[in-house]
C-alpha cells in the first residue's frame, strides 16, 4: 500500500480496501474521459489516466509486489499500452473508447477480487494495438 493509500484510509475510518478505492479511481478516470466535451476536458482526462496508470505501473514494478509474475507481467504490458495511448490520444484526435474500456475492465477485475477470495485469470484473450 503506498502512503496515499495509507492516509486515505486512515481518514477514512479504512473501511475501503485498496482494491475498492482503485476501482473508484478507474470509474472516476471513465467519467472524466466519458464526459470530455472540450479540448482542454479530453486533455484534463487523459491527464488524469496518464497519472493513475504511471502510480499503477510504479507499484507494479516493486520488488515487493505481492501479484502472481504472470498477472504482474500482463499488468505491466496493459500499463505501459494505457500510458502509449492516452500520450498519443493527447496529439492526436483518436477515440477515447479503448482506455474507458481498458479501465472498465480494471474495475471489473478489482471489484471481481473484492468480492472473491482468489484471483481468476480472464477466460478470453485480446490484443492490443497502437
Amino acid at each position: 500500500m503506498n502512503y496515499a493509500t495509507s492516509q486515505y484510509q486512515a481518514q477514512s475510518g479504512g473501511y475501503l480496501s485498496s482494491r475498492e478505492i482503485e476501482a473508484m479511481a478507474f470509474r472516476h478516470i471513465n467519467t472524466l474521459m466519458a464526459q470530455a466535451r472540450t479540448p482542454k476536458e479530453r486533455h484534463n482526462a487523459l491527464h488524469q489516466n496518464q497519472k493513475l496508470w504511471g502510480i499503477f505501473l510504479h507499484s507494479l514494478q516493486r520488488i515487493d509486489c505481492p501479484l502472481d509474475p504472470i498477472l504482474q507481467k500482463d499488468l505491466l504490458t496493459l500499463s505501459t499500452w494505457s500510458l502509449k495511448r492516452s500520450n498519443e490520444a493527447m496529439m492526436r484526435p483518436l477515440s477515447l473508447q479503448p482506455l474507458i474500456d481498458i479501465n472498465h475492465d480494471m474495475i471489473a477485475g478489482l471489484s471481481s477480487t473484492a468480492l472473491n477470495t482468489s484471483v481468476h485469470p480472464p477466460a478470453g484473450s485480446f490484443a492490443l494495438t497502437g
